[in-house]
């Protein structure tokens, strides 16, 4: 329902040049999320694999303190920890980005573009309850998309700095409604298979299952 390319990516101390600068370096990431996804293509595209760097799992939210410690050379996150810990060390810099990874050069998407989930059991068995959710879910992303003040207001409730801030953000975001649903799953569909590739190489999982067996259009209301 919306998606961000360029709000996350590889941050790294002074020094620091080149990806290949950081081989055998700690590099912080919170795993199966989308920025290990976005450090797993930037370093195989770098000739690298991730047993060739020490990958330290971490929580988006200590990454900033433990980078302006120096307890790690570098970490791969989303927003607003990309930032803080590139305002937090003067001279740090910004290697990548999702946008320099291969999934968004196919798909122009983020790694992994924020996507609906449902239990299965209840679409089965209760198709209209899933419907009538869906539809209240898609009417929240256009008010988001129509509104971003409004949404601010409410978000910041969670992110707690300040509704300018917040708004800021959203403006960031493409935001995909009921109408538009139908072009950008098309296109994800292709992302997603690349994720399942990742998921399968780093040994996540051990098969590769069809996206599309996952997908049920007709849950989303037509416009």
């Amino acid at each position: 329902m919306d998606d961000s390319p360029g709000a996350e990516g590889l941050v790294v101390q002074p020094g620091i040049n080149s990806i290949k600068d950081l081989k055998g370096k700690k590099i912080a990431v919170t795993l199966n999320s989308g920025a290990e996804i976005t450090l797993y293509y930037l370093l195989k595209e770098a000739g690298f694999a991730l047993t060739d760097v020490r990958v330290v799992p971490m929580a988006a939210n200590e990454m900033v303190a433990a980078f302006t410690n120096k307890n790690i050379d570098a970490y791969c996150v989303w927003e607003p920890a990309f930032s803080d810990g590139q305002k937090a060390v003067p001279g740090s810099k910004v290697l990548a980005t999702d946008k320099d990874t291969p999934i968004y050069r196919k798909f122009k998407t983020a790694s992994a573009p924020d996507v609906v989930v449902i239990r299965k059991d209840l679409v089965d068995k209760y198709p209209d309850t899933a419907k009538k959710l869906i539809a209240a879910y898609m009417k929240g992303v256009k008010f988001t998309k129509d509104n971003p003040q409004e949404a601010a207001v409410s978000a910041d409730k969670w992110f707690k700095r300040g509704v300018d801030w917040v708004e800021a953000g959203i403006r960031k975001f493409t935001y995909f409604d009921a109408s538009q649903q139908k072009e950008h799953v098309d296109e994800l569909l292709g992302n997603i298979e690349m994720v399942i590739g990742w998921a399968y190489d780093t040994k996540n999982i051990d098969t590769k299952p069809d996206p599309r067996k996952w997908l049920r259009r007709d849950l989303v209301p037509a416009q």
